[in-house]
């Protein structure tokens, strides 16, 4: 940002004039103001005379260079972004005669389209990320740290996680749920005549009259089941499938399904407790899995963090809390730069 020429110093603006408040505090505050459209003649005078103290200068520029670096998607992408995502569901809401709520999609997307990702992103999830999952024509979806519990019309319940996302699509032959993007746990009623399948970008998941769960993460897709058995195969592909028994997990990454495996019982989700129970496993994978049900950004030196362990049981649902209870287990230094930035490091 370049800096006006020094004038004479006015009265502070009184939101930073609170002696309480710190040199990173008050850099956020003015990092904010002075992006503002409406931002007045005084405010910038007073933000001039608040930069020539050194400390402060130094503050403004970390927030300066770490937001430039946070805003990854400029308006140019976000604009193409939103017209291929706009051809794309349009086709399908018409094959779905979803025209109701394609029009009320694309006066949101419409919106989206001014805003910068600093300002839209969901947490730590980008714009893209929200875009090109399709969920804002999903049946249902939830929200960063929101989870939901349906009963579909055949009884089967359906748990979407944080952030996740489906279409359901039943037909007379085949009961088909779309991930779209995140977590779902089903507990399956038997339909012998039409089979469950769970479909994601990556793989689709074949209920054998079952209890399981799908995990989207984009470029993978992790099937794990906890009663009876799932078959399991790659999207678009002839490569063998994999069936899945009780306790048995497997990935599919590429086209290829990996070989089951067990269940790692040191790293659990109690969905209905909203709880991460985990024993000896890795801080980063802690970290990573709590921040999905954060609304803020987090942002982790992962190279300080890497090799460390830690045991417990976290809050899903209350991302500080479970920080403090990490700072007791481990040495993590953990900086709250305002309430939607956490940097995350070792001490």
């Amino acid at each position: 940002m370049t800096l006006p020429p020094q004038t004479e110093r006015p009265q502070a603006d009184s939101a930073c004039a609170d002696a309480k408040a710190g040199p990173v505090e008050e850099a956020a505050h003015w990092h904010t103001l002075m992006h503002a459209d409406d931002v007045t003649d005084e405010q910038r005078a007073a933000f001039r005379a608040w930069y020539a103290n050194p400390q402060h200068a130094d503050a403004y520029q970390r927030m300066d260079t770490l937001w430039a670096q946070l805003d990854s998607v400029d308006g140019n992408t976000a604009q193409h972004t939103v017209t291929a995502v706009l051809a794309r569901q349009a086709e399908e809401a018409q094959k779905r005669k979803r025209r109701a709520k394609l029009s009320t999609t694309i006066t949101g997307l419409l919106v989206i389209v001014g805003l910068s990702a600093a300002q839209f992103s969901a947490g730590n999830h980008s714009l893209a990320d929200v875009l090109l999952s399709g969920r804002l024509f999903a049946d249902y979806r939830t929200a960063v740290g929101e989870d939901q519990v349906i009963t579909l019309s055949d009884q089967t319940r359906l748990h979407l996680n944080t952030f996740s996302s489906v279409n359901i699509e039943y037909s007379d032959t085949e009961r088909t749920i779309h991930l779209l993007q995140g977590d779902i746990h089903l507990d399956v009623a038997t339909d012998a005549a039409r089979p469950l399948v769970v479909r994601s970008g990556q793989a689709s998941a074949r209920a054998l009259g079952t209890v399981f769960s799908v995990l989207d993460r984009g470029e993978q897709t992790e099937v794990r089941v906890t009663e009876s058995e799932v078959e399991v195969c790659a999207a678009d592909t002839a490569r063998p499938c994999q069936r899945l028994q009780a306790g048995e997990l497997t990935r599919v990454r590429d086209g290829d399904v990996q070989l089951p495996e067990l269940i790692d019982p040191g790293f659990v989700h109690d969905w209905s407790q909203q709880l991460l129970i985990v024993d000896d496993q890795p801080v980063l994978d802690v970290v990573d899995e709590l921040s999905r049900y954060h609304t803020g950004i987090v942002r982790i030196d992962r190279k300080a963090l890497a090799g460390d362990t830690v045991s417990g049981v976290f809050a899903l649902n209350d991302f500080a809390k479970s920080l403090q209870a990490l700072e007791g287990s481990v040495p993590l230094s953990v900086s709250r730069y305002t309430p939607m930035l956490t940097l995350i490091g070792k001490k």
